[in-house]
């Protein structure tokens, strides 16, 4: 008998329970009160007052977009039997981008196939493997973007050399990614095996260990499966204008704040910022990460750190604002639907 997944809203509760919690709480409260030291308040709310209604609402607009641009790419990606609505996606994805945003380290990414399995009826090994497949994709396209931007400035801003460095970094995290990406199906069938071992030996966790092993080799078997050519093209091609409509959003966010920067400069200010995101930093929010990230790579061209560093704070803070909206609406939505499922549906 299939039991559904754990609450996320209780699963969320108890992790702020724990001492990591507790850590993640006080190390929260540190970076803010770092940042509102260094940028001053008086910046923020500038920067804050700067963006206004209207600009506010195109922000929110051009993000709407980028969910709508990654709620496709994951409709695509699902073979047509499986796929749940585009409505249903697009909820899941809301949730998830909310989960990934406030929850540390980075584990608010297995709200992604808790949420599919929960709302999508799709099994957790297909849900990974899809999630790792949308990261991999992700990465070598933001360090080609990367690549690309910088490769710009640095002809435009000879000044700038320390950026070769910069450059060499995306070239080595690029060929990491997929030697990763390549070795990733065998590292998981041996560990599969490693389980299957131990469950002999330790008779007590002998369902745990084998129930984790099956998990592992049917992982393993999703990411080594031959991506049908058509939906994975496509689903390069909605990754890639996923960034692209990215930077558009980052490129309003510092134009708002009264830096006026090129696309390709905006590309090469907020890649690093990007980057920043895929760190298990121990903060709410994540925040610290995306500004540090943000301030260096847009302080690199030249932009002021109390406004550079201003404007990042002032961007997450409106995307975490919106997306707790968004995710919980979509919580709301999401859970009715089950209750009074679609006709025809089971």
């Amino acid at each position: 008998m299939n039991h559904p997944p754990p609450s996320l809203p209780a699963t969320s509760l108890r992790f702020f329970t724990t001492s990591r919690g507790a850590f993640a709480l006080l190390a929260t409260a540190a970076i803010l009160g770092l940042i509102l030291w260094f940028a001053g308040p008086s910046t923020i709310l500038e920067v804050l007052g700067s963006f206004g209604w209207d600009g506010t609402a195109l922000l929110l607009l051009i993000y709407l977009m980028v969910q709508g641009l990654r709620t496709l790419r994951v409709w695509v990606a699902l073979p047509g039997r499986e796929r749940p609505g585009l409505h249903v996606l697009f909820g899941i994805i809301n949730i998830h981008q909310f989960l990934n945003h406030m929850i540390p380290a980075r584990l608010g990414e297995a709200g992604f196939p808790l949420l599919l399995k929960r709302f999508g009826h799709t099994a957790l090994a297909p849900g990974v493997s899809l999630l790792i497949r949308i990261r991999f994709q992700e990465l070598i396209i933001l360090a080609s973007l990367f690549l690309l931007a910088f490769w710009w400035v640095l002809l435009a801003r000879t000044e700038q050399s320390g950026m070769a460095g910069l450059v060499a970094a995306a070239v080595v995290l690029a060929l990491l990614v997929t030697a990763f990406w390549l070795i990733l199906p065998a590292a998981l069938r041996g560990l599969a095996g490693r389980f299957k071992t131990s469950a002999h030996k330790f008779p007590r966790h002998q369902d745990r260990l084998i129930k984790a092993a099956s998990f592992l080799q049917d992982l393993a078997s999703h990411l080594h499966a031959r991506s049908r050519r058509g939906p994975e093209a496509v689903g390069w091609v909605l990754n890639l204008l996923v960034w692209l409509l990215l930077f558009v959003f980052f490129q309003q966010v510092i134009r708002l704040a009264g830096v006026e920067l090129g696309y390709l400069e905006t590309v090469a200010g907020a890649t690093l910022a990007s980057f920043s995101q895929l760190l298990p930093v121990n903060t709410l929010g994540s925040f610290g990460a995306l500004e540090a990230g943000w301030t260096l790579g847009f302080v690199f061209l030249g932009v002021d750190p109390a406004i550079a560093l201003a404007s990042g704070f002032a961007m997450h803070l409106v995307l975490v604002l919106f997306l707790a909206g968004a995710g919980a609406v979509s919580w709301i939505g999401l859970n009715a639907g089950r209750r009074h499922p679609h006709p025809g549906r089971t």
